[in-house]
């Protein structure tokens, strides 16, 4: 990770699968991210979220462009997430179910 004139440079692997990872922190703990760059919303599994302390509401509509129509989608508040020693604050997450997709990572 370096810092150079005000960026951030977030350093990334590729998995096996051809994604690319990269590690973040949510309260304290470290995790690890699919980048998926044309998503439309930030994503954190559902069984990751009492681990962190968050709570989920399930939100009626349901999620689209993951292989299926029919993934319910919950509504989460997620105070902040740390890339290396850059802070985002108040970034937009749902949870999903993301058991079909963490071979990836």
């Amino acid at each position: 990770m370096n810092l150079s004139e005000g960026k951030t440079v977030i350093e990334f692997e590729i998995s096996e699968t051809g994604h690319q990872i990269v590690e973040a922190k949510i309260n304290g703990k470290l995790l690890r991210f699919i980048l998926d760059t044309g998503a439309g919303t930030s994503v954190l599994d559902r069984a990751c979220l009492s681990e962190l302390g968050i709570e989920e509401i399930l939100n009626v509509e349901n999620a689209a462009g993951l292989g299926t129509s029919d993934h319910a989608m919950g509504d989460i508040e997620v105070h902040s997430i740390e890339f290396g020693n850059a802070l985002f604050e108040s970034p937009d997450f749902v949870s999903l179910n993301l058991d079909h997709v963490q071979v990836a990572g």
